[in-house]
């Protein structure tokens, strides 16, 4: 597991119009090809699709590309309509090696073939909750290409002893002090600063 490996991260938002579905996609099945790492966060926003129905059969339709899927409780609900645990299976079902599903102030679980982990949140004084997703992703994808994880080891790496913990503890955090300020890009904080 020495060294940084490729990922590649993807969310719903960008599936939504052509050109950019089709160059996602694209650029999904040819990160697949090469051996990196594919991520996926459907990000739901409704509002910005033609109906719910076309939100969710497209959001669906890409969980195969996939080898780590970020969603919500709400998300799955949404998606599947059924609760975390069932969902959480019936995802993986189509692909995917790990979901996470996170819980706002709560933390998050890591669901595997192997593992099913609840990483608590880390305390914050929120302020704009705006951006927290998407820095938790980053947090996560950091950790994730910086152990060297392929789609073949994922599994078996978070499943050794704490290393599920020290990932999404350290995607809490950055998650956590992105709520303390306000906006998006300027609340994310540095490296020092979650490491500290």
């Amino acid at each position: 597991m020495a060294g940084r490996r490729a990922v590649y991260h993807f969310g719903s938002v960008s599936l939504i119009a052509e050109p950019c579905r089709t160059a996602t996609l694209d650029a999904a099945r040819r990160a697949r090809d090469l051996g990196a790492l594919v991520s996926y966060d459907p990000n739901v926003r409704l509002a910005l699709w033609p109906s719910a129905d076309a939100a969710r059969a497209e959001i669906l339709a890409q969980l195969p590309l996939a080898d780590v899927v970020k969603v919500s409780e709400e998300e799955i609900e949404f998606l599947l309509g059924v609760d975390a645990t069932t969902g959480a299976q019936q995802l993986l079902e189509q692909g995917p090696k790990v979901v996470i599903i996170t819980l706002g102030p709560g933390g998050c679980r890591i669901v595997t073939a192997r593992q099913d982990v609840l990483v608590p949140g880390q305390p914050a004084a929120a302020v704009d909750t705006t951006g927290a997703g998407d820095s938790f992703v980053g947090g996560m994808l950091l950790q994730l290409a910086s152990l060297g994880l392929t789609p073949a080891t994922i599994v078996d790496a978070l499943s050794e002893d704490g290393a599920t913990e020290r990932v999404f503890t350290f995607a809490n955090r950055v998650g956590a002090i992105t709520t303390t300020r306000r906006g998006a890009i300027p609340a994310l904080p540095t490296l020092a600063e979650v490491q500290d």
